[in-house]
């Protein structure tokens, strides 16, 4: 059995974080867009999927980091684990109804939609066509 490395384990920790952080940022950031009705919004499934995976992803972080500190395994609680995958299926299936009400609600509202250039880019909503790139 390897021994356990702890910087390596920090390291991946702080990685770990760092993109649920930034993962939750942008999420959090895309959402204000929409409900402030801003000129410009971009929004798509992905990026309003973010916000629900980013409480597992600091499960893992905080697991790898114990693991670290005391050097040994450390095994995972399945109830919080559990409860932590149901609330990203949950942010799965709201984000998919989500992002075709928003698609839905401006385009109502008249907003235009941008053409995008990658299916995984977000879709972009503006009040006017001279505004798309």
């Amino acid at each position: 059995m390897d021994k356990i490395n702890p910087f390596k384990l920090y390291s991946i920790s702080l990685f770990i974080l760092l993109l649920s952080v930034f993962c939750s940022y942008f999420s959090i950031s895309y959402y204000i867009e929409y409900f402030s009705m801003k000129e410009r919004i971009l929004f798509s499934f992905q990026t309003a999927l973010l916000f629900f995976g980013t409480p597992l992803l600091v499960y893992f972080s905080y697991l790898i980091f114990i693991c670290a500190y005391k050097k040994k395994t450390k095994k995972m609680n399945n109830k919080i684990a559990g409860y932590l995958a149901i609330i990203a299926i949950a942010g799965i299936v709201f984000s998919f109804f989500f992002s075709f009400y928003v698609r839905y609600d401006l385009v109502s509202k008249g907003y235009y939609i941008c053409y995008k250039q990658s299916i995984f880019a977000p879709s972009e909503y503006v009040i006017s066509k001279d505004m798309c790139k």
